[in-house]
């Protein structure tokens, strides 16, 4: 079958190589961004578990309220996401965002750090290269779980996700269900 222009697996491949540049955009944006000295190091390694369990909640919090508790660009977007699952364009619709977006993303996140830092905290590095890292896998393995190349010891994360697609309630974190299933014991109804 083909889907539009591109066969299943011309978009798989387009869609692979979206996700590619995202990642590497992630990595060299941040590395550049890491290499000034805005940013502290005296405490990264608590830092940069600050930067994973952040990283997890602004997953959480942007899929529940920016993605599907709108109906803006961001909401559009990932509508996309949703209409393609299971389709052979599905490729095409598994990342985050164009580059620009990912620069955009990293930007923002940034700032609290630095503000932090310039308070004294110094765990600005160690967060930041964490939300990066998670950005990263977030990508890999978000793509792995649509497209079926996902380790089979994390079925788990693919059986969550894909609930989510299927209208389950409070099923927004990709990669770790913390949060998922920290607001549902406090409201059953999620």
């Amino acid at each position: 079958m083909t889907t539009g222009i591109l066969s299943e697996g011309q978009a798989t491949a387009a869609g692979r190589r979206k996700i590619r540049n995202s990642q590497a955009t992630a990595v060299v944006a941040g590395a550049l961004f890491l290499a000034t000295d805005w940013l502290g190091w005296g405490r990264w390694p608590l830092g940069l578990v600050l930067g994973l369990l952040y990283s997890n909640a602004f997953e959480y919090v942007t899929h529940r309220i920016l993605l599907h508790g709108t109906t803006g660009y961001l909401h559009r977007g990932h509508e996309r996401h949703h209409v393609s699952w299971g389709r052979e364009d599905e490729g095409l619709y598994v990342r985050f965002g164009p580059p620009v977006a990912v620069v955009g993303l990293l930007a923002v996140n940034s700032l609290p750090l630095v503000l932090l830092d310039r308070m004294g905290a110094g765990i600005g590095g160690g967060a930041f290269i964490g939300f990066v890292a998670y950005y990263v896998l977030y990508e890999e393995l978000h793509w792995r779980i649509h497209l079926g190349y996902l380790p089979r010891w994390l079925g788990w994360m693919r059986k969550h996700h894909f609930a989510h697609h299927r209208g389950e309630a409070g099923r927004y974190s990709v990669l770790l269900p913390v949060w998922d299933r920290v607001l549902a014991a406090r409201n059953p109804k999620l």
